[in-house]
This record gives structure tokens, C-alpha cells and sequence, in this order.
């Protein structure tokens, strides 16, 4: 039996985003996932720009589970500019950061 816990903590310390690689800095929100499966534990974190990506390929391809090559390739073939954005750690060359790709899912309307 699978059992997953998801959480928004905000840091206290620095972490790395599973996707973007970049670095979560103390005092911002990201989406922490532990996932328990027959006696293994996983846990991922992830940037609030990388959560979004996530939501929204689960959303496009109807499923819950997700593994990070595949959203990746699904973000290389089917949003080239996101997929650049994300090497760039969500930055524009003078390291402001880059406006949230997608919608939230908080903000949709049918949620």
C-alpha cells in the first residue's frame, strides 16, 4: 500500500529542487512530498514554479503519479520556453525571478 503526504513548509534552511535544481532559500514556500511504499520512503521537494509544472502535466496526461523524467520530456516537447526557463533555475539573466508558468491550482476555478 502506497501512502503519500504532501506538505507547503516554508524553509528554514536551504534545499534543491528536484526538477529545476535550483536552490530554496529560508522564507520561501515549497511543496514537500513524502511518499511511503512498502517499507521505502521517498521524499522530494520542490520550487512553487516546479509545483506548477507538475500540477499541470498531471492535469494534461489524467494522472496523480509522476516521475520527473517524464515531465520533463512532456516540458521539453510541449513548452520549449519553460523547459529553457527551468535551466535557468526560473531566472532572468540579472537573477530576478521569473513570473509562475501556469495557473495555480488554488486558482482554478472548478477545484
Amino acid at each position: 500500500m502506497t501512502f503519500h503526504v504532501d506538505s507547503r513548509p516554508v524553509a528554514r534552511r536551504r534545499h534543491r529542487c528536484l526538477l529545476c535544481s535550483r536552490t530554496i532559500h529560508p522564507g520561501e514556500t515549497y511543496w514537500q512530498q513524502s511518499v511511503f511504499d512498502e517499507g521505502s520512503v521517498w521524499a522530494h521537494k520542490t520550487c512553487e514554479h516546479c509545483e506548477r509544472v507538475v500540477v499541470t502535466y498531471c492535469r494534461t496526461v489524467g494522472d496523480e503519479e509522476w516521475m520527473e523524467e517524464d515531465v520533463l520530456d512532456w516540458l521539453r516537447d510541449d513548452h520549449p520556453a519553460l523547459f529553457a526557463a527551468l535551466h535557468t533555475g526560473w531566472r532572468f539573466p540579472d537573477w530576478e525571478t521569473l513570473p509562475m508558468p501556469f495557473e495555480s491550482r488554488f486558482e482554478r476555478e472548478d477545484v
